[in-house]
């Protein structure tokens, strides 16, 4: 082997990365044999049923079937059959708390590795490893002296995959499908989710009429149990007149002549938007041009389209505040336990469902159910509608949301953090920023805006 090559080799998980230049498994399972020799290739005694005061094993399967939580037992289930088929492959049938060394975790890792797994998908089965360790070390009725803690100074690095996000042209492709589409309610479930922050698909399946207002979004989000306050913006009142299948209050208001602060003389936002695209037909000096209120390509010194598009900023916002006042007094008429997206839920599984309490087996199954189906139907949109991106998850709008608004001025990342509800910085960035201020929400709203007029 060159000295090249040796610089792919990991002292601390002692085993080759994996490149391009040569095959790695073959030389990390002689490595791993090498290393585990000693402690795994010695012929196995018959042994007595192990108790759960030595064995791992059997102390892991105790506290899982203490969990609540079906997602939380599921993914320590997966984690369990996953050690098992280690165990079995060193020709083991148990683990005990003294054989759990940082060295048997380097070459379960080295493993795991040679299972083509990725680092994500390991560092999730030593999660739960992890977790059932510590809380046989906190256990006073364990009787066991205990190595050191092998999970302790052990990192596994990961590698972050870009993420896919949807473009301005991407979000405008999905609000010009028609209600006559199948894929229509799926389209405005993820559009709900960017234009509330990016709301988790949990609870955006879990919204309910009762936790709208006339001017925020208010719920409990069902990962944290922390609350979510979100101010009501044009976006979310179009998502809203959709999915309740409302009367269309923009059309109506845009026809109707309103009276601005810029001018006694009445005017409707339609008669208002034919003069100044008239204006544009016919700029007076395209060199002077300058970018104003959401348009392109304006003439600075036509005071007439600048004094017009100042009447058309207001008369939208005045828009805004009727439709908002409509929405509201059309919800009120609305059973407040009455879920937005009950066609998706499709059955009464969620009656009564109260967040503060543990989904049944049922809610469970369901909610995976749904999920799925969410998740496929946007990889159709992405197919039918040729999105930029091939695939969507139900997290894309979210990384979409806090992608976007990072680049805004006036926002850092403790403004992200606030709007995600992160308990702490370190999971939004690892950089720091101070200083949020709850009305930075308008500036994130007035930029979603832009994309879409009335």
């Amino acid at each position: 082997m060159t000295e090249d090559e040796y610089e792919f080799y990991n002292k601390e998980f002692k085993a080759f990365s994996k490149n391009k230049r040569f095959d790695v498994t073959e030389l990390n399972i002689q490595i791993s044999n090498l290393i585990n020799i000693n402690v795994f290739e010695e012929p196995i005694e018959k042994k007595v049923e192990v108790e759960v005061e030595t064995s791992f094993l059997n102390y892991y399967k105790n506290q899982m079937n203490k969990i609540d939580k079906p997602s939380t037992k599921k993914s320590y289930l997966n984690s369990l059959n996953k050690l098992n088929q280690y165990l079995l492959f060193k020709n083991k049938s148990d683990l005990l708390f003294t054989e759990l060394t940082k060295e048997f975790i380097v070459s379960y890792i080295t493993y795991l590795r040679n299972k083509s797994l990725t680092d994500s998908t390991i560092k999730t089965y030593l999660s739960s490893m992890k977790a059932v360790m510590n809380d046989a070390i906190d256990d006073e009725d364990l009787k066991v002296n205990f190595p050191k803690n092998p999970f302790r100074k052990l990192e596994l690095k990961i590698d972050v995959k870009p993420k896919r996000l949807v473009t301005r042209e991407d979000i405008s492709k999905l609000r010009h499908i028609t209600k006559e589409d199948e894929l229509f309610i799926y389209s405005r479930m993820f559009l709900l989710s960017l234009y509330t922050n990016g709301m988790r698909v949990s609870d955006l399946i879990l919204l309910k009429v009762g936790n709208f207002t006339k001017d925020y979004c208010e719920y409990m989000m069902l990962k944290n149990k922390k609350s979510m306050k979100i101010d009501i913006d044009r976006n979310i009142n179009k998502m809203l007149i959709d999915i309740l299948e409302l009367p269309d209050y923009y059309n109506q208001y845009k026809a109707t002549k309103i009276t601005t602060i810029y001018g006694n003389q009445s005017v409707s936002y339609n008669e208002l938007t034919a003069i100044i695209r008239k204006r544009y037909d016919n700029p007076l000096d395209v060199g002077n041009s300058i970018s104003y209120k959401n348009y392109d390509f304006v003439d600075k010194n036509d005071k007439e389209l600048l004094s017009n598009l100042d009447r058309l900023e207001d008369i939208s916002n005045q828009i805004d505040v009727f439709v908002k006042r409509k929405i509201f007094d059309d919800l009120k008429k609305l059973p407040k336990d009455q879920y937005l997206f009950q066609s998706v839920i499709k059955s009464d599984v969620f009656k009564g469902y109260n967040k503060l309490n543990t989904f049944t087996q049922e809610q469970y199954n369901k909610m995976k159910s749904i999920n799925a189906f969410y998740y496929t139907s946007l990889k159709k949109i992405c197919k039918k509608f040729d999105l930029s991106v091939d695939a969507l998850s139900s997290h894309n709008a979210r990384h979409t949301f806090v992608n976007r608004i990072i680049l805004l001025d006036g926002i850092n990342l403790n403004d992200v953090r606030d709007r995600l509800n992160h308990s702490v910085l370190s999971m939004t960035s690892t950089y720091i920023s101070k200083g949020f201020e709850f009305k930075k929400g308008k500036i994130i709203s007035d930029d979603f805006n832009k994309d879409h007029r009335l």
